[in-house]
């Protein structure tokens, strides 16, 4: 199926959007002011949206023509305002002698067959390949009044840059003209390679460094230039022909890479700053290599997006990574690659330019824009966590850097015009468009946290806080949204900005869409790129580059004008607000996981609405709970009732040192369980439903030992088991060794309901759940992959401490009782290992006057029967709840890790462990509590 052209533009909506940014960032006074000069100039208006759309009519692509026109027609110098840096981690060996060499074969051998198969970029993303077309084989050619890229598609070397001269590098070989391309073998390129290395210091007028550094001149003067070179002799104008038509520019830096990232960034950018510059400006791709190792590539950005420019920077990383070179044993060559006499010789290009120079040779460019680069770290599970809903990761970044600047400048930010690129790859020849994030609700978001935290740093975490989370992200993937259907309105204000006189009123409040103050760019996951930075181009304007690695995310800001004097204080706001506003964020993505957002907010909203007070929450539901129907003769005001208790467990554990952030996820997890339980009980809904809406719910967090927080036995897979059980019908279904099903609690339901088995194993649940169309339970094991415990047991003192199992039992109002429970497993466990949970009577027991759930060791707790033990001792011994549960305790489990929950049809409660930690939550009498419980002695 054919790309769509782009949209065109509609003016209302360009101007509803305008307005929209423009009544959030103009004061008080001016805003007034562009609404006059909008009535006013309404005429001129619609007379250039008529030009514009009379001239795009027919266009594939109008806004990308519109775009490289505008970057193409700047005469300024390129060395940093045009450029797109990024860098690439060494090789394993890049200790060894010779490993700068060996790099940069490699890096050229993935090049050359990326240029030859464009198709490798794509992976399993489909993309356009316009711009690619633009990357390799492609030289920005200086013009008089504007410049233009071409494109050299027969091109079969590279030009490599060097102290020693300016050497041609062949790197693809064709067997007859026409015919597809190939790459050389990686050895042709080392030798290549070793042999330009090997070459004497370049003669005096083929230094490389004044020829490059005539690419960094304003515009006007590298074409005048450009244009004596060509009229220098035929010599000359070859060695330009040769370099402008290379596949790419690689330049070898005779220093190791800088400690620090920024300055590595600098260093690709521009060169040691010593005057020695070996960057040809106006290749698309220039890849730099240091003696170390490490690489880094630069983009000439009219030709291509950051998000292409990132692509195609990992898949060359990727392909390189591919390959090992060992100087002293030959490679095999490539199948009909040329004889190597017939390779480029190792001879510099004549690039004398010294005659064209009135002094002595420019020095390496310098430039006014500061970079800094900072890293935080953090679990995988909470990156991946964040990353599992669509532009949460985008938001996190967004709104942290809103947050950074109230407290650097105070409300002097709330004039910043903010754009972040949306990349569509669903048009022809792609797109890159601002969408505006500032929004009323993310600024209210904003102002509520620099409140909340005063000078502490840190906020607590209220409902009321997620929902105003809540509602400015929905209104940040709106505004994405948007975008991503082509109706961005950016091109459409450069193209009225443009075709407005210029002494039209309206055109100083377009200027700020033209250059606006922040600008916000990234990708949630960029593994192999150690640093980015955005593009700079106003005279006063930051740029935020973000790459999310596996466990840390990585961050670099580029500053220019008044923003390079706040780049310190901002630097260090950031990194607290983004750490504060992750753990808002991950508690957003957490409940979505639970599919408890909704639940969660529904309870905030009527908490300040009024209603029948619980002890804080307020039951005013608007549906019923899915078991009043069964229900005869009661009274409606009993749907309405707080008369139902609910206790729920994350897990025992052995204790250890835990973070308050992690203990607090931990605890807010616990609530959104519990507010699910508590929706369906308050709403005049059965125990049992509620029991397996907040085991299903805890299953799906990566907090717990069950589900997707499971941990995976000897053979490293995932065997789960859950048991729930219905007290009043005196039914019970479980699973055992099950792996691959999400929710296995569930199942257990399913088999409670629709088998005549009371327990089903292995293979045997899928089987049986694919019978029902299941399909949507099951996952792949990438789905269960948590780590977050093995790295906070690493840190403890045991080194072994993991949650065991989760559970809840509930007296629902109409004294219905029931007891869920679901585990992911033991650390260490061998294949086929089934534990407590799986067995009514060892982790979980219901009947008619009492609902037990277990936690801790499963072997202990199946060999005993502990579930039944309690019951037995509270039915036949006449011990109290409480009794029976401390007799198990102190007796049968002591010296165990383990704890218990338990209720009866009078609503009594019981909550015992010996455990180091327990986690638990309860709803009892309308009193919502959740805490990480400790032993009592």
């Amino acid at each position: 199926m054919s790309l769509p052209d782009y949209p065109a533009p509609e003016l209302e909506v360009t101007l509803k959007e305008a307005s929209r940014v423009l009544q959030l960032t103009l004061s008080p006074e001016r805003y007034p002011q562009y609404i006059n000069a909008l009535q006013c100039e309404e005429e001129a208006l619609q007379e250039a949206h008529q030009r514009i759309s009379a001239a795009i009519k027919g266009c594939e692509n109008w806004a990308t023509a519109q775009f490289k026109s505008y970057i193409l027609s700047c005469r300024d110098s390129l060395p940093s305002s045009r450029s797109i840096p990024m860098i690439l981690p060494p090789m394993e060996a890049a200790e060894r002698d010779g490993v700068q060499l060996e790099r940069t074969a490699t890096l050229l051998w993935a090049a050359a067959r990326l240029h030859s198969e464009p198709w490798q970029v794509e992976r399993d993303e489909p993309t356009e390949r316009t711009q690619q077309s633009e990357v390799f084989a492609a030289t920005r050619i200086p013009g008089k009044s504007q410049d233009h890229i071409q494109v050299y598609p027969e091109s079969l070397h590279a030009i490599l840059l060097c102290t020693g001269g300016i050497f041609p590098i062949q790197i693809l070989h064709q067997s007859h003209p026409g015919e597809p391309m190939s790459p050389l073998s990686v050895n042709d390129i080392y030798t290549q390679l070793a042999e330009a290395a090997r070459q004497p210091g370049a003669a005096r007028g083929l230094e490389p460094s004044p020829f490059c550094s005539l690419s960094a001149l304003p515009r006007h003067e590298w074409c005048a230039a450009r244009e004596k070179i060509q009229m220098g002799g035929e010599a000359m104008a070859a060695s330009l022909g040769l370099m402008e038509s290379a596949v790419l520019a690689v330049a070898l830096e005779d220093c190791c890479a800088p400690a620090k990232l920024a300055e590595t960034l600098n260093v690709v950018r521009l060169g040691r700053g010593d005057g020695h510059c070996l960057r040809y400006y106006d290749k698309v791709v220039n890849l730099v290599v240091f003696q170390d190792g490490v690489a880094g590539m630069l983009f000439e950005h009219s030709a291509l997006d950051g998000m292409v420019a990132g692509l195609i920077t990992y898949s060359v990383w990727c392909v390189s990574e591919s390959l090992t070179i060992d100087p002293n044993s030959p490679l095999s060559r490539t199948i009909g690659s040329p004889n190597p006499r017939t390779l480029f010789a190792a001879k510099p290009l004549n690039v004398d330019v010294t005659n064209l120079l009135h002094s002595s040779p420019s020095p390496s460019p310098k430039d006014t824009n500061v970079i800094v680069t900072f890293e935080i770290p953090s679990y995988p599970d909470f990156l991946a966590t964040l990353r599992s809903q669509r532009a949460l990761f985008d938001a996190w970044v967004n709104f942290s850097l809103q947050l950074a600047l109230r407290q650097t400048v105070g409300d002097s930010a709330m004039s910043y015009i903010f754009v972040t690129p949306t990349h569509m790859r669903h048009y022809k020849h792609g797109r890159c468009d601002p969408t505006y994030p500032v929004t009323t609700q993310s600024r209210h978001l904003v102002g509520t946290l620099m409140s909340c935290m005063g000078t502490s740093q840190s906020a607590p975490y209220t409902k009321a806080l997620l929902r105003l989370f809540h509602v400015a992200f929905q209104e940040h993937k709106r505004l994405i949204k948007v975008t991503k259907k082509g109706q961005s309105v950016g091109p459409h204000l450069a193209a009225l900005h443009r075709a407005l006189s210029p002494g039209n009123p309206l055109r100083k409040f377009l200027d700020l869409f033209v250059g606006p103050s922040v600008y916000v760019t990234g990708k949630d996951i960029t593994e192999g790129l150690n640093g980015a930075v955005g593009n700079v181009y106003a005279s006063d304007q930051l740029a935020l580059t973000y790459l999310g690695k596996k466990d840390s995310i990585c961050l670099a800001i580029n500053a220019k004008g008044s923003f390079a004097n706040i780049l310190s204080q901002l630097q260090e706001n950031l990194q607290e607000d983004l750490k504060v506003m992750k753990f808002l964020a991950l508690r957003y993505a957490i409940a979505g996981q639970m599919e408890a957002i909704d639940c969660l907010l529904e309870q905030e909203e009527v908490e300040g609405l009024g209603g029948t007070d619980c002890g804080g929450l307020q039951v005013q539901f608007s549906h019923q709970g899915s078991g009043q129907a069964d229900q005869k003769g009661v009274p409606p005001d009993a749907m309405l009732n707080s008369d139902f208790t609910l206790i729920i467990h994350g897990g025992a554990m052995e204790e250890m040192q835990m973070d308050e952030n992690i203990v607090g996820m931990i605890q807010f997890s616990l609530q959104a369980a519990l507010v699910l339980g508590t929706q369906e009980l308050a709403g005049g809904g059965r125990s049992l439903n509620a029991v397996q809406k907040c085991v299903a719910a805890l299953e799906n967090c990566f907090l717990f030992n069950a589900g997707k927080g499971s941990v995976s036995n000897r053979g490293g897979r995932h065997e789960m088991e859950a048991t729930i059980v219905d007290g009043t019908g005196l039914k019970s279904g479980s699973v055992a060794c099950v792996h691959g099903v999400k929710n296995p609690v569930k199942a257990a339901r399913k088999v409670m309901e629709n088998s005549p088995h009371a327990l089903l194993a292995g293979q045997g649940v899928v089987d049986f759940l694919s019978e029902f169309g299941e399909s949507d339970e099951l996952a792949g094991v990438e789905y269960f992959q948590s780590s977050i415990w093995k790295e906070l047991s690493a840190q403890s003192v045991g080194g072994n401490a993991w949650p065991q199992s989760v559970g809840a039992v509930a007296l629902d109002c109409w004294g219905n009782l029931a007891a869920a429970a679901s585990t992911g497993g033991t650390i260490g466990e061998r294949k086929g290992r089934v534990g407590h949970t799986a067995v009514v009577g060892a982790g979980v027991h219901a009947d008619g006057t009492l609902a037990v759930v277990c936690s801790g060791n499963g072997d202990l707790l199946l060999s005993r029967m502990v579930a039944h033990k309690v019951a037995s001792l509270y039915h036949d011994m006449d011990f109290s709840l409480q009794e029976a549960c401390q007799r198990v305790i102190s007796e049968d489990l002591r010296g165990n890790c383990s704890g218990v929950i338990a209720v009866n049809n009078k609503g009594d409660i019981v909550i015992k462990n010996n455990a180091g930690v327990m986690f638990i939550g309860s709803m009892i009498g309308g009193e919502e509590h959740v805490e990480v419980l400790k032993p009592i002695a």
